[in-house]
């Protein structure tokens, strides 16, 4: 003990046999006690410590993989923008261009045709001026409607990301507090037998609604989830894995809770049971000597009387 916990040796063996002091075991007894306490405290600042290392690495995490998947997203969306740019910069004028000059060339062979009395010219079916026009027509319907859908999936990704942030502040939350909840369900765990019955379970009663409480602001990160699942995020499925392990790991700390409930519950009605039978116990003690009295006493100033007068019963009405 002296090299394990730094505690001087004090007594020796025959020094706690023959001829003890009490003062030395004492002093003896409360040095092991502050070890002991010292190395719980130690202990605890390193499971402290371990989870806020955690909780950093999975915040950096995080941030990288939210900065990956950015641009990942951002450099398709520009792809797609390029493509789309150089089809109305480069193909679509080319095209109009040509559309002219297929104008200017029907004009141009009926012109030619008035000039030498010839019949105009009626192209075949479907190649007529109105069937290119038509046609053009709806190629800027389409065209108006990509940019309308372009325009609408933007907004759309950018409220999905706008929800998947609002998600992952939640549950950067939620994990915060469930460590902190942790923490503390093993603090009274090593707490218990030095607690009395009815203050563990009063601490773990205050505990337990806590947890109850916090039931609602659980759903709220899972409906977000559902929303991301629903809406076809582009990350769903790590969303759906991360709400997944939140939610488990809030149900370990329910059930581990309730079981510490349960336990301090009987252990406390036992104990209520015990109080209330030591009371009736004294109420019953009581009870006993106030009926005692109420008998015994009367029956004493009768014998009192009796002796003073000399035993003439017949002062006292007896016969």
């Amino acid at each position: 003990m002296e090299h394990e916990l730094c505690i001087p040796r004090l007594l020796d063996p025959e020094d706690v046999v023959h001829r003890p002091d009490d003062k030395s075991i004492m002093t003896y007894v409360a040095q092991i006690y502050s070890a002991f306490a010292k190395m719980k405290a130690e202990e605890r600042s390193g499971r402290r410590m371990e989870n806020v290392v955690r909780m950093l690495k999975n915040i950096h995490d995080m941030e990288k993989n939210y900065v990956a998947l950015f641009s990942d997203l951002v450099t398709g969306i520009q792809q797609h923008l390029d493509r789309f740019n150089g089809y109305r910069t480069e193909e679509k004028p080319a095209k109009y261009k040509e559309k002219g000059e297929l104008h200017m060339m029907f004009h141009s062979i009926n012109v030619k045709c008035f000039a030498n009395n010839r019949i105009p010219f009626y192209p075949p079916e479907g190649h007529l001026i109105k069937n290119l026009e038509a046609e053009w027509e709806v190629l800027d319907k389409a065209e108006r409607d990509l940019l309308r859908a372009i325009v609408a999936e933007y907004l759309r990704l950018e409220a999905l990301e706008r929800v998947a942030e609002r998600f992952k502040r939640k549950e950067k939350l939620r994990m915060a507090w469930l460590e902190d909840m942790w923490e503390i369900v093993d603090d009274q765990e090593q707490c218990r037998g030095e607690l009395p019955i009815l203050a563990a379970f009063q601490r773990n009663e205050a505990i337990l609604l806590d947890v109850q409480a916090r039931e609602e602001k659980f759903a709220k990160a899972k409906e977000l989830a559902r929303f991301l699942w629903n809406n076809n995020y582009h990350n769903k499925e790590d969303v759906n894995k991360r709400e997944k392990r939140l939610r488990n790991e809030y149900d370990k700390l329910r059930a581990a809770v309730h079981s510490a409930h349960v336990v301090l519950k009987g252990a406390n009605d036992a104990g209520v049971v015990a109080r209330q039978t030591v009371l009736i116990r004294q109420d019953m003690k009581a009870l006993e000597v106030s009926l005692f009295s109420s008998l015994f006493f009367p029956l004493l100033d009768q014998f009192n009387l009796v002796s003073t007068f000399g035993g003439n019963s017949f002062l006292f009405g007896f016969q």
